[in-house]
């Protein structure tokens, strides 16, 4: 069962670089996009901006942490997650995860149901 604790310590060692997601395991992107998944039930994948294409902007996180104090407007996908998305974009594109995994309605929906 995934919380708001759990999914942040899957997610923030990638977010703050402490770890590389390019460099993790198949196993570990799917873990680390669930903990996106959950968090951030109310974006979607198809909506993030292309590179290089958002218009960011400072509001407090809805996370309560620092490192997404940064969202695009247009999108509303925060800065720290750019990267990991791109890449999961890229894993979905070659066909290396399904549509079930790319779009983890579980994960959604157990954040909903967190109040997140």
């Amino acid at each position: 069962m995934m919380t708001k604790v759990k999914a942040l310590g899957v997610l923030l060692p990638y977010v703050k670089k402490e770890q590389h997601f390019h460099v993790a395991t198949l196993k570990d992107k799917l873990k680390v996009w669930e903990a996106v998944c959950f968090l951030f039930p109310c974006l979607h994948p198809d909506d993030i901006c292309g590179p290089n294409k958002h218009k960011w902007m400072t509001t407090p996180g809805h996370c309560t942490d620092v490192a997404f104090d940064r969202y695009c407007e247009d999108c509303g996908w925060p800065e720290a997650l750019e990267d990991i998305a791109y890449h999961v974009w890229a894993l979905y594109a070659k066909k290396d995860i399904s549509d079930r995994q790319f779009y983890n309605a579980r994960a959604a929906c157990a954040g909903i149901d967190a109040g997140l």
